[in-house]
């Protein structure tokens, strides 16, 4: 129950003796028996009491909090990693051919 000024109305539920009825603006409102309401919490709450379902919520946090480490770690290293490396450019391809195959034979212009 929410106060009147603080009502949603896109979406708007009532209750009856005989069930539930949803209305949405431009759509057809749905009815759902409460026989049938009762069945599907029971099955949801079934479904929430196995373990998979269960744990998900701590096993989801968890998840979250090991990525965001290992992705922190990894920065780290990457930075690390571009302060202390020593890049060696290779000179050109023609410069390198003439330096070792026949030195003194190439002219500075190739």
């Amino acid at each position: 129950m929410v106060a009147y000024a603080d009502r949603d109305l896109a979406e708007v539920y009532t209750v009856s003796a005989r069930g539930f009825t949803l209305a949405r603006p431009g759509m057809a409102a749905e009815f759902t028996t409460l026989q049938r309401w009762l069945a599907e919490a029971a099955a949801f709450a079934r479904l929430r009491a196995r373990p998979f379902f269960r744990g998900f919520s701590a096993w989801k946090r968890f998840r979250v909090w090991w990525r965001a480490v290992r992705l922190g770690k990894m920065a780290a290293a990457r930075a690390q990693l571009d302060g202390s490396l020593v890049v060696q450019v290779a000179p050109p391809a023609a410069e390198r051919a003439c330096s070792t195959r026949r030195p003194g034979r190439c002219s500075p212009a190739g």
